[in-house]
């Protein structure tokens, strides 16, 4: 029994070692925290706009590779419809689906070159992305954000909708075997 007792005892006090080890280190972390000066608020709200503005710029340049993407067509939607005519199967269904199709990209080409013009002006910031002033660089992140974000919608739903009409019309003229 002795034994256990000793044990148990060195147990407890490993165990209080690190307690007190733990608390002697969490008093000391705060001040590791407090070294150095604080950031101004304003410099942090200005990197913040101009990591904003670069995100942008990065997502303009996607949905641009995007759109080249989809208004070049539909290669093997085409090859795909020619040869169904050619067999005589009815293809108005996809024929309207790909210019219903065509038309959306379209649109969203706009709402895409929109964000080009709004970000390209760069209100707010300078011709570096810095920000020179918040209040107009504010303006500028919402509107081309809005404007991407509506040009990515648009192709999206574009996108599903025309995929669906594929599906679709792939079930109703499945060869019965």
């Amino acid at each position: 029994m002795n034994i256990f007792k000793t044990l148990r005892q060195l147990m407890l006090g490993a165990m209080s070692g690190v307690v007190v080890l733990g608390l002697a280190l969490a008093s000391v972390a705060p001040a590791w925290a407090a070294e150095g000066t604080p950031e101004p608020s304003g410099e942090r709200d200005g990197r913040r706009l101009e990591l904003a503005f670069k995100k942008l710029n990065r997502w303009l340049e996607a949905q641009a590779k995007h759109l080249e993407r989809a208004s070049n067509g539909q290669p093997k939607l085409q090859e795909l419809i020619e040869r169904a005519k050619a067999n005589g199967k009815d293809v108005s269904a996809l024929e309207a689906a790909l210019a219903a199709f065509n038309a959306s990209v379209a649109e969203a080409q706009a709402a895409h070159d929109e964000a080009a013009a709004i970000l390209s002006s760069h209100a707010g910031f300078d011709a570096n992305g810095k920000v020179i002033d918040k209040e107009l660089a504010k303006q500028t992140l919402e509107s081309a954000g809005e404007a991407l974000k509506e040009a990515h919608q648009i192709l999206r739903e574009a996108e599903k909708t025309l995929k669906q009409a594929v599906r679709e019309w792939m079930k109703a003229n499945r060869p019965t075997p």
